[in-house]
């Protein structure tokens, strides 16, 4: 092949490549169809495009920059391709059959690089897959063919270095090598500097803690936890890590939760306060209720010399939504800017899954990616790579030690992915698969979809999908202990495993989700480990299991216990170890829970709930932040279904339009709430409702108004007085 006929090739590559990569992307961001908070509202979605240009427009560009960097991949391989192809076909033939078949090369190496990509990582193409079956065929045919045309590009690119005219073939050679000399002095750069997530860290740069002079002293504090999950989930076979966790630690199977939601659960484990006795009573509290940093533990914790990192991908957002105190946050900033950025990234499916694969690779592609991609990437509901959340802390920690910094850590790991829609990556999506499931739900679910699962089938591949996001996060977690390890990490560190809620997987009919009913203790009932250090705590007992029912309001004090802390007064928990690690006996306690905020129409949403408006309608814009308008305040307040449990009695308040629903139910004999047993208990019935009033009505803005619990009015300004 001459010099002038490479460069033939080469355009016509170049041409294919802009026909088959750049157009389609450009027409699908034009056109696609995408909703705002899963609402197809245009006035909605106009208003907030309106509010966000500027910041699409920056996201816009660096789409284009990342769509550079997979142009020179899909038109190298192109090449490659089309050099082998003309090298044996292509040279008798006409222009027009080498047009085709460039067209043809590049459009099959663009396909089946997408294909492989979404193999790999479905939940990044949700929507689309789950809408084609077509599509789902052809990601499991490209992950065979990608590997057939990676080797048939290298051998076209060899053959003609090989065999081609000498000029070109010195020149190929010499940008070969200064494109290996820049990636690789890039590389060694990045290397020899802290990786931890530039949208947070511009500077690279991280705070030094002050150090307490006994801080040395102290254990560190590793808070593992799973969102979604459930104590029934956990066992050898499918998550083994865990299930090893929890066999050597005191373990409580029967821990409760007060809101089976997830920023308002992390809130009241935080503050050992409730959610009305904290004020963070909703998933989008106004910036005045967040502000929590005087009374968390992290701040806590960082005053006693402890350096504090949270880290967590897309459900651990709401970090950064308030302030608790934590001195390092590597957590997505997920707001409305950030959301219609998401929005247009997945519109442009093709440059989605040339990110999707730089992200996946290590934490040095990811500060390659930059900011804002890296960061809608890391908060996209539907895709997790937990592994992300083990190189933040690893990277902290070594940081850390460069520096000579010896203060023990408080480091709170929130893995995202047990969370709907429940998205996992290859293998661990396959691994637990269902035959004869509807391909809808091949990959993922969304419950805020209104279609109700009827079939077994997809019942259990529902399940599946749980179990495969599970067992790919206890992986994580393994990796994590293992490198920790090597590191001395884990001698001295007392290792906490709990989660903000449970999950319904369907069954029973409104068994979804979590948050929109009360309805058992699925969604309600969460794990609590303990892990302690042998050389500090040579007296307690691993292994022992608790069945006693506990609350999350019980982990703060219960740490401060085991550092020898005193207990803070206002605390609504109680310490369940001794200082010495020791269990303290359990005490017969009355809990309360509380449902969420109602944010769409689903079968866990109790049918005749009292209305108000759904999120689109609740939420205001103040500073780019998203916060439930305060004047709905009082309405959702007065909506929620309330419950107090003793167990295994468990009374559900439940108000409504046409008055109030008092309902008992005996959860030993009935799991699910099927049969109302207040006229065969009529004692623990009155004893329940009596507990849960109590708990109420103590906090001074409710009232009850007959049965119904309402927020206070405002007192008149003192000058009317």
């Amino acid at each position: 092949m001459s010099g002038r006929e490479a460069v033939q090739v080469s355009k016509r590559a170049f041409v294919a490549t802009v026909l088959t990569l750049v157009v389609p992307s450009l027409l699908s961001v034009a056109f696609a169809e995408s909703g705002f908070f899963g609402v197809k509202n245009e006035a909605v979605a106009e208003q907030a495009v309106s509010r966000t240009s500027e910041f699409l427009w920056r996201v816009g560009a660096h789409m284009g920059l990342v769509m550079l960097s997979e142009m020179a991949l899909v038109w190298a391989a192109s090449f490659g391709v089309a050099t082998l192809f003309y090298w044996f076909h292509g040279r008798a033939r006409g222009p027009f059959f080498r047009w085709i078949g460039e067209i043809g090369t590049c459009a099959l190496v663009t396909a089946s690089y997408w294909g492989m990509i979404a193999n790999r990582s479905p939940g990044l193409f949700l929507e689309t897959l789950s809408g084609s079956r077509l599509l789902q065929a052809w990601i499991h045919v490209a992950w065979l063919v990608a590997p057939v045309l990676a080797v048939a590009a290298v051998a076209g690119s060899l053959l003609w270095v090989l065999k081609g005219t000498r000029g070109p073939r010195v020149a190929l050679t010499v940008v070969a090598g200064l494109i290996a000399f820049v990636v690789g002095l890039n590389t060694w750069r990045v290397r020899t500097r802290l990786v931890i997530a530039p949208y947070l860290y511009p500077d690279r740069t991280l705070p030094k803690p002050v150090e307490a002079p006994s801080a040395h002293k102290r254990p560190s504090i590793l808070w593992i936890a799973v969102d979604s999950l459930r104590p029934d989930k956990i066992d050898p076979v499918h998550t083994p890590t865990l299930a090893a966790l929890v066999a050597r630690s005191v373990y409580y199977p029967n821990s409760l939760v007060t809101q089976p939601r997830t920023g308002p659960s992390w809130i009241a484990q935080m503050t050992s306060l409730e959610p009305m006795s904290n004020g963070v009573e909703t998933m989008f509290p106004t910036e005045a209720a967040g502000r929590l940093s005087q009374v968390a533990l992290p701040a806590h914790l960082g005053s006693l010399g402890y350096r504090t990192v949270v880290a967590s991908e897309y459900a651990g957002e709401f970090f950064g939504r308030v302030n608790l105190g934590f001195q390092i946050q590597c957590v997505p900033k997920v707001e409305l800017a950030e959301i219609m950025g998401q929005m247009l990234l997945s519109r442009a499916p093709l440059v989605l899954a040339h990110a999707g694969a730089i992200y996946r690779l290590g934490p040095d592609e990811r500060s390659w990616l930059g900011d804002p991609i890296g960061s809608l990437i890391r908060g996209m509901a539907n895709f997790s790579h937990p592994k992300v959340i083990d190189d933040d802390l690893l990277a902290v920690l070594d940081q850390d030690t460069r520096d000579g910094v010896t203060s023990p850590f408080f480091a709170l790991l929130f893995y995202s992915q047990p969370h709907f829609p429940y998205t996992s990556n290859a293998p661990f999506y396959d691994r637990y698969a269902v035959p004869g499931a509807s391909h809808e739900i091949r990959y993922g679910r969304d419950v805020s979809n209104e279609v109700v699962i009827e079939r077994d089938a997809d019942r259990r591949q529902l399940e599946g999908l749980y179990r495969g996001a599970l067992a790919e996060t206890d992986a994580a977690i393994a990796r994590l202990f293992e490198r920790l390890q090597r590191r001395g990490k884990l001698a001295d560190t007392i290792v906490v495993l709990t989660s903000d809620h449970g999950e319904g997987l369907y069954e029973c009919s409104t068994c979804l989700g979590h948050g929109d009913n009360l309805r058992g203790v699925g969604t309600l009932r969460v794990p609590l480990a303990f892990a302690l250090p042998a050389a500090r705590f040579p007296d307690a007992k691993p292994g022992t299991v608790e069945e006693a029912w506990v609350s999350q309001l019980d982990i703060y004090p219960t740490i401060l216990r085991l550092l020898g802390e005193p207990q803070i007064v206002t605390h609504e928990g109680v310490p369940l170890l001794a200082s010495t690690g020791l269990q303290r006996p359990p005490l017969p306690r009355t809990f309360t829970a509380e449902t969420g905020e109602w944010l769409w129409t689903t079968n866990a949403v109790p049918k005749n709930r009292m209305e108000y408006p759904f999120i689109t309608g609740l939420a205001r814009l103040e500073k780019g932040r998203i916060e439930i308008d305060p004047k709905y305040d009082p309405v959702i307040r007065a909506s929620k279904h309330r419950a107090a449990l003793r167990w295994p009695y468990k009374l559900d308040y439940e108000p409504s339009s046409d008055g109030v629903a008092w309902r008992l139910f005996k959860l030993d004999d009935d799991p699910f709430q099927d049969r109302d047993v207040a006229a065969q208990y009529p004692r623990e019935a009155a004893d329940l409702k009596a507990a849960l009033r109590k708990a109420v009505l103590r906090h001074p803005n409710v009232l009850a108004v007959g049965d119904y619990f309402i927020t206070r009015p405002p007192m008149p300004p003192e000058e009317e007085w």
